[in-house]
């Protein structure tokens, strides 16, 4: 696969945190735009590589996160939404044998691992050290999740039967069953836990 994070997505949020745009020209579900930095967090990083630039693990850091940053964008460069048709590594590597069913969008969080690390050795610096506080208490604000959207809970159908011996007459010990909706469009995993995995999908 070659569908990758969107770069105006490191700077853009979407309605997952609760700073989020009216309107969003991103392509993958919410679930797969995980890029979201922000500005103030870029120039945070910014911040500790002038500062550090001199030292090995700054280096070693700037070099990981640009990594991960480029394999995370996936094959083909995208930017609000739009594909440019521009190829990324990601479409040769894609074609190795362990990365072949790797989803790129999800080298996000080596990014963030990275961005971590810059963050804390910036932060433990003793120059200035209230004043860098403050500002990443901003940060953290501005990454505080969309609690007012329903994103984060959902409905569970829960039939009675399923939980009940009644099941047996219906359905007998070991089948395979089909249950509609299938898969991840409804609740049939979650069914076969409350039957105590009686029968089979």
């Amino acid at each position: 696969m070659n569908a990758g994070a969107d770069l105006l997505n490191f700077v853009s949020p979407t309605l997952v945190t609760w700073v989020h745009p009216v309107s969003t020209k991103f392509r993958d579900n919410l679930t797969e735009l995980l890029a979201y930095m922000g500005p103030l967090l870029l120039l945070v990083l910014i911040a500790f590589f002038v500062e550090f630039r001199r030292r090995r693990v700054a280096r070693l850091l700037a070099v990981f996160l640009v990594g991960t940053t480029i394999l995370s964008l996936g094959g083909i460069f995208t930017v609000g939404g739009e594909r440019t048709g521009i190829g990324l590594p990601w479409s040769v590597l894609a074609e190795l044998p362990f990365l072949a069913h790797a989803l790129p969008v999800r080298f996000v969080v080596y990014v963030w691992l990275a961005a971590a690390i810059c963050v804390a050795l910036w932060l433990d610096r003793s120059n200035a050290r209230p004043a860098r506080w403050l500002v990443m208490v901003l940060v953290a604000v501005s990454l505080v999740p969309n609690l007012d959207e329903g994103l984060w809970g959902t409905r569970v159908d829960e039939p009675a039967l399923l939980s009940s011996p009644a099941l047996a007459r219906y359905i007998p010990r070991g089948s395979t069953v089909l249950a509609l909706p299938f898969g991840s469009e409804g609740d049939s995993m979650y069914w076969q836990v409350q039957a105590h995995f009686e029968f089979r999908l």
